[in-house]
C-alpha cells in the first residue's frame, strides 16, 4: 500500500499520522499527570484519616484517663477513711483490753505489790546490801529455779572459757605454760572472788536471803499467772465487752461506700465504652469532616478525569491503528520518526517506501 501512494497522498498521510500521535501523546501526558494528582490526593487523604484516627485515640485515652483518675482519687480517699476507722477501732479496743486486764488482774497485782513490800521489809530489817538483792546474786549464790541454773552455766562459760580464750588470742605468747598460767589465774581470781562474796554474805544474811528467795518464787509465780491472764484476755474472741459497735458500724458504712464507689467506677467505664467513645468519635470527626470531604471530592473529580483521560488515550490508540494500517512499520510510530519521513519525502524521496529506507539508513549511520 505504501508503494501505491502518490507523494502528495503520502505526505498528507504522514501529517495525519503525526497529528494522531500528537493527540495520543497529549492524552498520555494528561493521564500520567492525573495519576500523579490522584496519588497525591490519596496520600493526603490517608494522612488526614490517620490524623483523625490518632486524634480519636488520644481524645478517648485522655477522657478515659480523666474519668478513671477522678474515681481513683475518690476511692483512695474512701480507703484512707476506712483505714482510719479501723485504726480508731483498734486503738479503742486496745484501751478497753488494757482496762479489762487491769480490772481482772487487780487482785493479782495487789498481791504482787504486797509481796514486793514484804520482800523489801525483810531486806531492810536484816540490812541486806543491794548486791545481795539482785537477780544475778540469787542465781549464783542462792539458786532456786531452772533459770538460775542457766545463769550459772553462762557465768562459768564467760569467766572460765571465753575470757581467758580472748586474752590468749590477743597476747603474743601462746606457749602451753603461758596458756595454763592464764587459766589458773582466771580460776583463782574469779573463783576466789566468788567464794569471798558467798562466804561473807551467806553466813551473815543467810536467813534473810532464804526468806527472800521464797518470796521471790511467789512473785515469779504471780507474774506468770498475770501474763497468762493477760494472754487469755487478748486472745478472747468475744469483743462485745469492749462496746465497739459504733466503730463497727462506721467501718461497715465506709466499706459499703468504698465498694459502691468501685461499682460506680466500673459502671462509668462501661458507659464510657458504650456511649461516650462513640460521641467522641463523632465530635472529633466533625472537626475533620470539611477537610476530608474536600479532599474526597477533589479525588473523585480527579478519578473521573483520569477515567476520561484513559478513554481518550485508548481512543487515540485505536485511531492511530486505524489511520496507520499496515503502511508504517512499528518503529516509525513516533513523532520524531514521522518528521524524518516527511523531511525525506520533501528532500526528494519518490514514495513512502523509499522514505522509510532512507530514514532507516540514517538511523543506522547515527548508531
Amino acid at each position: 500500500m505504501a508503494e501505491l501512494m502518490k507523494k502528495e497522498e503520502a505526505l498528507q498521510y504522514l501529517e495525519e499520522v503525526r497529528d494522531v500521535l500528537t493527540e495520543r501523546q497529549t492524552a498520555v501526558l494528561q493521564r500520567k499527570a492525573q495519576e500523579k494528582e490522584v496519588e497525591q490526593l490519596e496520600s493526603v487523604l490517608q494522612k488526614e484519616q490517620r490524623a483523625l484516627d490518632n486524634q480519636i485515640r488520644k481524645t478517648i485515652s485522655k477522657r478515659r484517663g480523666e474519668l478513671e483518675a477522678g474515681y481513683d482519687k475518690q476511692i483512695r480517699n474512701l480507703q484512707e477513711a476506712l483505714e482510719q476507722a479501723k485504726k480508731k477501732r483498734e486503738t479503742e479496743k486496745e484501751k478497753a483490753i488494757v482496762l479489762r486486764i487491769e480490772a481482772e488482774t487487780q487482785e493479782i497485782r495487789e498481791e504482787k505489790t504486797g509481796l514486793k513490800e514484804e520482800l523489801g521489809a525483810v531486806y531492810k530489817s536484816h540490812h541486806v546490801p543491794f548486791l545481795c538483792r539482785t537477780n544475778l546474786y540469787y542465781a549464783l549464790h542462792c539458786p532456786g529455779s531452772f533459770g538460775d541454773v542457766l545463769t550459772i552455766l553462762l557465768y562459768l562459760m564467760v569467766l572460765y572459757l571465753l575470757l581467758p580464750a580472748g586474752l590468749i588470742f590477743f597476747l603474743t605468747d601462746h606457749s602451753t605454760k603461758f596458756i595454763i598460767l592464764i587459766f589458773l589465774v582466771d580460776i583463782v581470781l574469779f573463783g576466789g572472788l566468788y567464794l569471798l562474796i558467798h562466804s561473807s554474805t551467806r553466813n551473815r544474811y543467810g536467813e534473810a536471803l532464804l526468806e527472800g528467795r521464797s518470796i521471790r518464787k511467789k512473785i515469779r509465780k504471780i507474774e506468770k499467772e498475770q501474763r497468762k491472764a493477760e494472754k487469755t484476755i487478748r486472745k478472747d474472741p468475744d469483743e462485745e465487752v469492749y462496746h465497739l459497735q459504733d466503730y463497727d458500724a462506721e467501718i461497715r458504712e465506709r466499706q459499703e461506700a468504698l465498694e459502691g464507689k468501685k461499682q460506680d467506677r466500673e459502671e462509668a467505664i462501661q458507659r464510657f465504652e458504650a456511649e461516650t467513645e462513640e460521641q467522641i468519635r463523632t465530635e472529633v470527626s466533625e472537626e475533620y469532616d470539611d477537610r476530608i470531604s474536600t479532599i474526597e471530592e477533589a479525588l473523585e473529580e480527579e478519578l473521573q478525569e483520569l477515567q476520561t483521560s484513559r478513554q481518550d488515550e485508548q481512543y487515540f490508540e485505536e485511531k492511530l491503528q486505524g489511520v496507520c494500517g499496515d503502511s508504517l512499520e512499528p518503529e516509525f510510530l513516533e513523532e520524531r520518526q514521522i518528521e524524518r519521513l516527511i523531511q525525506a519525502m520533501e528532500d526528494g524521496a519518490p514514495d513512502l517506501t523509499e522514505a522509510m529506507a532512507i530514514v532507516k539508513q540514517g538511523n543506522t549511520s547515527q548508531k
